[in-house]
């Protein structure tokens, strides 16, 4: 599909900028994300079987991700971010 965007664009004379490419591993929330996600379906697996609709749902979700971020690791948050340089050079290191 890319392919066919980029040729419709040159055919009609626009001018698309380079950008890098999308890459989540490079930002350190997205492993948080993840890292909230794996404790929600960890600790709280009843959430798939609540019976009373999303509106419910929703509402016990609200307080569940706070407690999920609040419980967060500051060593965890720590290995994310001093990871970062090792993360970099390997991309410099694969783009030359």
């Amino acid at each position: 599909m890319f392919k066919l965007a980029h040729v419709w664009f040159k055919e009609n004379g626009w001018v698309v900028a380079k950008h890098p490419a999308y890459s989540p591993d490079m930002n350190p929330i997205e492993h948080v994300w993840a890292y909230m996600k794996r404790q929600l379906y960890k600790k709280y697996t009843h959430l798939l079987n609540m019976l009373e609709g999303p509106d419910v749902v929703k509402a016990a979700l609200v307080y569940i991700l706070i407690d999920i971020w609040n419980s967060i690791p500051e060593s965890l948050l720590e290995s994310f971010y001093t990871s970062m340089p090792h993360h970099i050079m390997a991309i410099i290191k694969a783009e030359a």
